[in-house]
Parts: structure tokens; C-alpha cells; sequence
């Protein structure tokens, strides 16, 4: 006997339903804060254990099972519930959020189609003013140039260089020389240019070097061309293939998704087999299933004959092993009662082959079929196939069922494909529908949709793989494609161009020479300006060096006024554009903001949708099941109401039994009395029968007379006639007698004689009672040498066991000692016997002393005070007797006094690394703590219990010492179950199961952890 399971529901600190599932077998530790509920778990248990009425404890199984079915459905439904509550909050708040993300990009977009019309509006007005401002900037410099030249006695030229009058004199002349010499080179280039456009005009095609050109441009393009096209051909890929398989693998999603609908919706999780591994690294093969997905229906009309041959059979799951069914039984955490078919262990037998033949012969082959040959399955699973189906026929109706069934040499059960059933012990059932007779047909139909389930899965993994191989081939074969798409486009270009190049060529030559004619031409006229403009200027010079000072003195004055005005408005410019040009920043910073929050807002709004979409489709995925939930629930709660009903019906009948057994057994308990009493009544008669009998024996030896004449007691005319006798006559005769004796009596001791008789008698009665006491003293002391003797057995046994499971724990919790319990002078019963059984066999004793105190007081009593009134010789057996009652209760006081000293005596030593110490006295508190704690652990494991719960033990020792203790528990006790308490790692390190207590709310919780054994 074990704990598996726990549930707190409003005891003490657990508020709440709180459920504590797997406890370990050996060694739980229960361990958290102070205040978090530890302590309540055990006072739980210890609550339960003292529970004594039971009435519905067994008989709610099946209730039980399906108020935690519903329980479990309950907390699904409400998770459910709270799973679509928060989606449809989720999605109400996307929602929102959604609408005020769109409004706000519609926004951001009109602001910024605004600001871009501002922008356009302002940026062509904003580069003429840049330019005019660059302008006046170069004016400004000129003029600053100018004013410095002719502050330092020089001269600028149009371009802003300072020179002197000389020197520009000197350069006007040499312009003059350059000019005319520029218009001879014009003159004669246009005269041979004239000539060659004229040859030009009269030649034919010719060879021309950038046709060629083109043409070996062709040629490379064309090569490129057929390298990329060989290229292309040699990747294993085909263009949109990797489309192709997106677009695939998103229409198999969809239908892998409905197709689990319809499995849930068939519920095919009716024959699945569901359990945890019992063991680490099992192997689930070992698990073959439920018959009813081991076999295929070859026909489905056969499915309803077959489902009702198998029956119950077919929910049954079939193992390799009666090991494997043991182990998933015990350790496989089954929700649901289950039967299991070791393949190992199965035998089945089939009909045979001459029986079928004749079968067929009686019924026809087309109306007959054997159960076994309708069905496909593993040759592995043939035995229990063979036991299920082998001895069953399958027949088209009740009359050819009944034919095969009866028949002499068939005698073999038949079921009709309408689901009747023949039996040859001469039963037939059927007649309406059987409910669960389409089991088959909804497993091949699940079959069917589980196989296309998987060919879809099957096929959706395979597109995946493929996918993810093709992800990098399509990326190269794409690049390939891009650069042979423009291979292609640029060889179109160069052969449209080839297509005109002769007479374009020829054109083109004629038109650039003819350009160049104007050109020329423009520059001759240009040189011939020049030359003119120059032998004005040399004049002008020549005027100037004649009156050089006035020249220069005019020349500084209109300089600096056109300094002056040139400042001025470049100053008025320069303000004007930068406040623009500030405008113009501002303005683009907003656009690209703006820019970006709507480029943001999109992406997030078409998250938003998409989010939308997932949780729409959630809740509608949600909503179906909780659907599907509440029906189950209604169902189940129909279900337990039933039970209920069921088992209250049930109570009320085992109370009114149960009155009835008390009513009887109070009948039987009277009639007990009564019996007793007429036993008792009985045997009173038979004392007083025995007494008057023992009167009579006595009588007839003291008259002897008696047994001469008994024969004449009244006999008719004898002298024992009563009815002759007169009384009165006979009552005077006596009153005579009467005086006589007393006259007599004065003179004669009448008693003497009958006295002596009297104690002669008595003594042989009390010497015959002395050998009975003597007798009934032998057969005690008999018994009390057994009793001793079997208890030397048992306490040495005791001892040796104890001791050294005292020793092993003792070393285990304190490394380097080693402790041992040794009798006294060498005798187990001087000091090993524990307090409490020594008491029991003491109380044992003393109740058997009692009784024979009784006995002998009784006995002896009564005898010595009859003696002391009227013997001497009596009171001197008397005080024989005493003696002899002395001397028994002075060895039985001799023998308590015993007992009692084994109880205050006790050896044990205890060492460390070899030295033994001489008294317990010499061990600190804590080592004498730890002897003791090892002792008692010793002595449980003598005489285990299922079940030991600890309560911080460990509290006043230190961390080593609490570690040790853990592995004692761990190393030590396999066989029993222990749950501690504790706030030492050192001790719920070692446990199996480590149960963390908190405190949330107000209410204790528990966290199951599990340590690596």
C-alpha cells in the first residue's frame, strides 16, 4: 500500500482544490517556507487514514471515474472559455487598434501628399535662388578682386586676374597674334573639310570599324547566351517549380486541418490506447493496440457480423508480453479500465479445415464464411485473431445460420450479417439493430481517413523537404535567368542598331564633319571678333599708359562702387535663401517622417490582419470545441446524476441490510445468552445430579444395608410398604425413639463413630484435591517453560536483525562510526528486548499469575478454614498447602522481578574508526541523537509499516548529518513509503519526488519536482 494521489480541497490553508499527483513509492520530501501549508499535507493524510465509514468508499468507482472525467472536462470547458474570453478581447482591441492605425495612415498620407505639393512648388524657386545667390557670391569676389588690383597699381582682366597696363597691352597683342593665326588654321581646316565631305558623299560603303565592332559584340552575347542557357539546362529544376510547391503546401495545410476535424468529429480517440511508458527507454512496439486497428474488414458488409463475433473483445489492446501487460497496468497510468492480451500467453483455436468445407457444403460456399479468412492482419498477431474469430462463422442469414449451427458434424457458433446469433447450446439473439454493432465500420472509416491523414502528412513533409532543397537551387537557376534575360535584351539592342549602322555610319561621319564646318567656322568668326575687339583695346591701352594716373584714380572709384553694390545685394540674397533653405529642411525632415510612420503603420497594419485573421480563425477553432465540451459535459453530468441516484438507491438498501445483520445479530447475540444459560442451568443440574449421586454412594457405603434392601424400596407387602405404613403410627414410634436417644445421649458420645467417619472421609477428599493441585501446578510450569523458550527464539531472532540493521544505519547516517547491540553475560533476554513487548508478555504473565492465584486461593481457602474450624490435623495440612502456595507465588514473584529487570537493562556499543567508546555518556548530543534515531529506524525495519511520515526529524542536526539520513532512507527502505518533511537540501536532494509548498493570495499551492534517481 502506497500514496498515489492527493486532493486538498479547502482543508486548512489549501483555499483552493489543489491536487498533489505522484507521490514516489519510497521516499517523498515535502519542504518550503514557513507558514506555506507543508505540515497540513501530512495533517491530510493522517485526517483520511482516521477516516472509518466507507460506506461509498468502493462502491463509487465507477463514479468516481466519471466525477473526475468531468472534473478534468469542467477545468478544459472553463480554460476553454477563458482561452476564447481573452481571444475575443485580443481581437476586440486589434480591432480598435486596427481601425485607429488605418485612420492614422490615411492621415499621415493626405499631410504628406500635401507636403510634397508644398515641396515641389518651392524647390524649382529655391534652386534659382541658390543659383542667383552663387551668382552674386562670384560677382562679389570679382569686384573684391578688382578693388585690390587697383588698390595695389594693377589692372583686372575679365576673368579677375591682376595685371598691369603693360601687361595687358603685351596680352592683347599676343591675342591679336594668336587670332590671326587661328583664322588662317580655321580657314584651311574648312577648306579640307569641304573636300573630305564631298569624297564622303561620293563613296560607297566601306568598311567601318564600329560595325565591326557590333558585330563582335554579337558574337560575345551570343556566346554568353549559349553558356547561360547550358547552364540553365544542366540545374535539375524547372521554372515555377518552387512556386507550384508553395501554393501545394498551402492547400494541404487546409486539408491536413479539416481532415483532423473529421477525426476528432468521428471521434477516433475511442480507439486509440492511451498510456504513459512505464519505463525509461520502453519500447512502444512492445504495444500492438487495440484489436480492433490490428485487423482489416476485406468486405464492409461483413463489418457488422464480424464486430458482433468479436464484441467486447475488439477494445481489448494486445502486447507481446504478460510482462508488458503487467507493466502498463501497473505503472502505465491508464485512465480507463482495460483488458490485456499477451500474445505470449494467448491461444486460440480455430475451426477446422474439414468443418469449414462441411459448412460451406450445408450452407452454400457464397452464404458461409469463415470469420477468420474475412479479415487481414499480421501473421504476428495469428494466435489472437484465431482466439477471437477462429471458432465463429459468418452466415448471409438467420436460416442458413441455423442450418450450420445445428448441424451434427458443424455444432459451431454463427452470426448473420444482420447480427443474429446461433448458438449451438441451442440461445438465439438478435431481432432489432445492435448499437454498437457498426464499431467496425466506423474503424475502417476512420482507417481510411487516419491512412489519407498520413498520405497528406506524408506528402506535406515530403513538399517541405523538397522546398528546402530547391530553395537554393531555384535561387541560382533565378540568377541565371536574370543575367540571361539581359544577355538577351542587350543583343536585341545591338542587333536592332547593326540593322541601320551603313547608312547611319555614313550619315553620321558626313553630319560631324559638317558640324565641324560650323564649328570652324563659328571660331573664325569668334577669332575675327577677337581681333577686332583687341586693336580697339591696344589703342585704348596705348590712350591709358599716356594718362595713367587720372585712368587709375576712376578706375578705383567705380571699382569700389561696384564692390559696394555687389555686397549689398548679396547680403539681401544670401538672408533670403537661408531662411528658404531652412524652410526647405524642415520641410523634408517632415516628409521623411512622415514617410516612415506611414511605411511603419503599414507593415503594422498588415501584421494586424494578419493577426486578425489567425485569432478569428482561432476563436472559431475554439469556440467549436467548447462547443463539443459543453455537450460532453451535459452528457456526463446526466451520466454521474444517474450513478448518483443509482448509488443512493444502492445505500439505502445496504442500510436497511445493514439494520437487518444488526437486528439478527443482536437475535443471535440473546439466543447466545440464552444457550449460556441453559449451558450454565445444565451444568448446575449436573453438579446437583453428581452431588446427589456422590450423597447416594456415600449413604449406601455408610449403610450397607441400603444396597441389600434397595430392591424391597416400596415393594408392596415387604417391610418398605409406605403406602402400608401409618404416619401418625410412625411419627409416635419416632417420638418413643426420639426420647430413648436423648437417654441415651446422656451416657454415650452418639457423635463419636460418625465423626470419625466424617474427617476419615474429608481427608481422603482433601489428599485427592492436593495430587489435583499438584497436577494443575506441573502443567503450568509446562506451559510457562514453552512460553519462555519460544520467547528466547523470537527475541534472539529480533536481536540479531535488529542489530545489524542498527549497525548498517547507524554507519550509513555517520560515515567512520559503526555501532552494535551485544546481550548481557551473553544472553539475548538480559538486554535486548525492547520496553513494549517485554510489557506485553509481562502483562501476559502477570494475568496468568493472577489466574492461578485465584486458583490456588480459591481452592486452598476454602479447604484450610473448613480444616482450622474443625481439625488440628486438618490445620497442620492446611499449613502443608500454604507452604506449598508460598513457594509458587514466591517464584512467580522470583519470575516477575525477572521480567522486570530485562526491561531496565540494555548493552550497546558505539565506535569511531575502531575505538569503541565505553558508555553512551562520552557521545555528544547530537551523536547520541543519531544512535537513537538509528535504533528506532532498526527496529521499524524489523517490523515495517506500508507507510512512515516524518516531521522535520532533521530540525536540530547539521547539513552532513541530514544528508546522510536521506541516503540511509534512500539506500535502506525500498519496501515502504516515507514522506518527510523538511527545510534541509540535504534531505529532499535525496528524495525521489520533492513537493515545494507556497503561499499566493492567501492560499497554499504546491510545485511537484522530480530528482534523477
Amino acid at each position: 500500500m502506497y500514496i498515489k494521489s492527493i486532493i486538498l480541497d479547502g482543508f486548512k490553508s489549501y483555499g483552493k482544490r489543489t491536487e498533489i499527483h505522484g507521490f514516489d513509492k519510497e521516499f517523498n520530501a515535502i519542504t518550503g517556507l514557513n507558514g506555506t501549508g507543508k505540515s497540513n499535507i501530512l495533517d491530510s493524510i493522517c485526517f483520511v487514514l482516521g477516516i472509518t465509514n466507507l460506506t461509498q468508499q468502493d462502491s463509487g468507482g465507477d463514479l468516481k471515474e466519471k466525477e473526475a472525467k468531468l472534473s478534468d472536462l469542467n477545468k478544459e470547458d472553463s480554460t476553454m472559455s477563458g482561452k476564447v474570453k481573452a481571444l475575443r478581447d485580443k481581437l476586440e482591441a486589434e480591432r480598435k487598434k486596427h481601425k485607429h492605425l488605418k485612420k492614422s495612415i490615411e492621415d499621415d498620407q493626405k499631410l504628406l501628399a500635401t507636403k510634397n505639393a508644398q515641396l515641389g512648388a518651392t524647390d524649382s524657386s529655391f534652386h534659382v535662388m541658390a543659383d542667383e545667390n552663387e551668382k552674386l557670391k562670384q560677382a562679389l569676389e570679382a569686384a573684391q578682386n578688382r578693388v585690390e588690383a587697383i588698390t595695389a597699381g594693377v589692372s583686372t582682366t575679365a576673368d579677375g586676374q591682376s595685371v598691369t597696363l603693360q601687361e595687358q597691352l603685351m596680352a592683347s597683342k599676343q591675342l591679336v597674334s594668336t587670332s590671326t593665326t587661328k583664322i588662317q588654321d580655321c580657314q584651311a581646316e574648312m577648306k579640307h573639310l569641304t573636300k573630305l565631305v564631298k569624297e564622303k558623299q561620293s563613296e560607297k560603303r566601306t568598311a567601318d570599324n564600329a560595325y565591326e565592332s557590333d558585330r563582335e559584340l554579337v558574337r560575345n552575347l551570343e556566346r554568353d547566351i549559349t553558356k547561360l542557357t547550358a547552364s540553365l539546362r544542366g540545374i535539375d529544376y524547372e521554372d515555377g517549380t518552387l512556386e507550384e510547391l508553395q501554393n501545394r503546401r498551402i492547400a494541404l495545410s487546409g486539408e491536413i486541418q479539416n481532415m483532423r476535424k473529421l477525426l476528432d468529429q468521428k471521434g477516433s480517440h475511442r480507439f486509440d490506447f492511451q498510456y504513459r511508458d512505464p519505463e525509461q527507454n520502453f519500447n512502444r512496439n512492445r504495444v500492438k493496440g487495440r484489436l480492433c486497428n490490428l485487423f482489416t474488414v476485406k468486405d464492409k458488409r461483413f463489418c457488422l457480423a464480424l464486430g458482433i463475433c468479436a464484441g467486447g473483445s475488439l477494445y481489448n489492446v494486445v502486447t507481446d508480453t504478460d510482462a508488458t501487460s503487467k507493466m502498463i497496468l501497473q505503472r502505465g497510468d491508464l485512465q480507463t479500465r482495460t483488458t490485456m492480451v499477451p500474445l505470449n500467453k494467448i491461444s486460440g483455436k480455430s475451426v477446422a479445415p474439414a468443418t469449414v468445407q462441411m459448412a460451406e457444403k450445408v450452407g452454400g460456399k457464397e452464404n458461409v464464411h469463415h470469420a477468420l479468412s474475412l479479415i487481414e492482419f499480421h501473421r504476428d498477431l495469428e494466435p489472437v485473431m484465431r482466439y477471437v474469430f477462429g471458432s465463429t462463422f459468418i452466415c448471409k442469414d438467420i436460416n442458413v445460420a441455423k442450418q450450420v449451427t445445428y448441424h451434427r458434424n458443424i455444432m459451431t457458433r454463427c452470426v448473420t450479417l444482420d447480427g443474429d446469433v446461433v448458438d449451438p447450446s441451442g440461445s438465439l439473439s438478435g431481432g432489432a439493430r445492435p448499437k454498437g454493432g457498426a464499431v467496425l465500420l466506423d474503424v475502417a472509416e476512420i482507417k481510411e481517413l487516419k491512412t489519407a491523414y498520413n498520405a497528406k502528412k506524408a506528402e506535406l513533409q515530403a513538399i517541405e523537404n523538397q522546398m528546402g532543397q530547391l530553395q537554393k537551387i531555384a535561387g541560382e537557376y533565378n540568377q541565371l535567368k536574370q543575367q540571361l534575360e539581359m544577355r538577351q535584351h542587350e543583343l536585341e539592342v545591338v542587333n536592332s542598331r547593326l540593322a541601320n549602322s551603313t547608312f547611319q555610319v555614313q550619315q553620321s561621319e558626313i553630319g560631324e564633319m559638317k558640324s565641324k564646318i560650323e564649328s570652324l567656322e563659328k571660331e573664325l568668326n569668334e577669332a575675327k571678333e577677337v581681333l577686332q575687339r583687341e586693336k580697339e583695346n591696344i589703342k585704348l591701352l596705348e590712350a591709358q599708359l599716356a594718362d595713367s594716373k587720372g585712368y587709375r584714380e576712376r578706375q578705383l572709384k567705380q571699382a569700389k562702387k561696384d564692390l559696394a553694390d555687389c555686397q549689398k545685394k548679396y547680403n539681401e540674397s544670401s538672408n533670403h535663401w537661408k531662411k528658404k533653405k531652412e524652410q526647405n529642411d524642415v520641410m523634408n525632415l517632415e516628409i521623411e517622417q512622415l514617410t516612415a510612420a506611414v511605411t511603419t503603420s503599414t507593415a503594422q497594419l498588415a501584421t494586424i490582419e494578419a493577426d486578425l485573421q489567425q485569432m478569428e480563425a482561432e476563436i472559431e477553432e475554439f469556440a467549436g470545441r467548447n462547443r463539443d465540451l459543453t455537450e460532453r459535459i451535459a452528457s456526463l453530468k446526466d451520466e454521474v446524476r444517474t450513478m448518483k441516484e443509482h448509488i443512493s438507491s444502492q445505500n439505502r438498501e445496504i442500510h436497511t441490510k445493514t439494520n437487518q445483520i444488526e437486528k439478527l445479530t443482536k437475535e443471535i447475540q440473546t439466543l447466545q445468552l440464552e444457550i449460556k444459560k441453559k449451558e450454565s442451568d445444565l451444568g448446575k443440574v449436573k453438579n446437583e445430579g453428581k452431588t446427589a449421586e456422590d450423597q447416594k454412594a456415600s449413604l449406601e457405603k455408610k449403610y450397607p444395608w441400603i444396597l441389600e434392601d434397595k430392591e424391597y424400596f416400596g415393594a408392596k407387602g415387604t417391610k418398605y410398604d409406605y403406602s402400608q405404613e401409618d404416619p401418625k403410627t410412625a411419627e409416635k414410634k419416632l417420638y418413643k425413639m426420639q426420647e430413648l436417644k436423648d437417654k441415651m445421649s446422656r451416657t454415650i458420645n452418639e457423635k463419636a463413630m460418625m465423626l470419625l467417619e466424617r474427617e476419615e472421609e474429608e481427608f481422603k477428599e482433601v489428599m485427592k484435591r492436593k495430587d489435583m493441585l499438584g497436577a494443575d501446578r506441573n502443567k503450568i510450569m509446562q506451559t510457562m517453560n514453552e512460553i519462555d523458550e519460544k520467547k528466547k527464539a523470537e527475541v534472539k531472532k529480533a536481536c540479531m536483525e535488529v542489530g545489524q540493521n542498527f549497525s548498517q544505519i547507524f554507519s550509513t547516517i555517520l560515515p567512520g562510526a559503526e555501532a552494535k547491540l551485544i546481550p548481557v553475560a551473553g544472553d539475548y533476554l538480559k538486554g535486548i528486548e525492547t520496553q513494549k513487548r517485554t510489557e506485553k508478555k509481562l502483562y501476559k504473565m502477570q494475568e496468568l499469575k493472577d489466574k492461578m492465584s485465584r486458583t490456588i486461593n480459591e481452592k486452598a481457602m476454602m479447604l484450610l478454614e473448613r480444616e482450622e474450624e474443625e481439625f488440628k490435623e486438618v490445620m497442620k495440612r492446611k499449613d502443608m498447602l500454604g507452604a506449598d502456595r508460598n513457594k509458587i507465588m514466591q517464584t512467580m514473584n522470583e519470575i516477575d522481578e525477572k521480567k522486570k529487570a530485562e526491561v531496565k537493562k540494555a548493552c550497546m556499543e558505539v565506535g569511531f574508526n575502531g575505538v569503541w567508546k565505553e558508555t553512551l555518556t562520552e557521545l555528544s548530543g547530537g551523536q547520541r541523537s543519531l544512535v537513537a534515531l538509528s535504533l528506532v529506524l532498526a527496529m521499524l525495519k524489523y517490523n515495517p509499516a506500508p507507510i512512515y511520515i516524518l516531521d522535520e526529524v532533521d530540525a536540530a542536526l547539521d547539513l552532513s548529518h541530514t544528508q546522510n539520513i536521506g541516503t540511509m532512507l534512500k539506500q535502506h527502505f525500498k519496501k515502504s513509503q516515507f514522506i518527510i518533511v523538511s527545510l534541509k537540501d540535504g534531505m529532499f536532494s535525496n528524495a525521489n519526488v520533492v513537493f515545494r509548498t507556497k503561499f499566493e493570495d492567501g492560499m497554499s499551492g504546491v510545485i511537484r519536482t522530480v530528482n534523477r534517481k
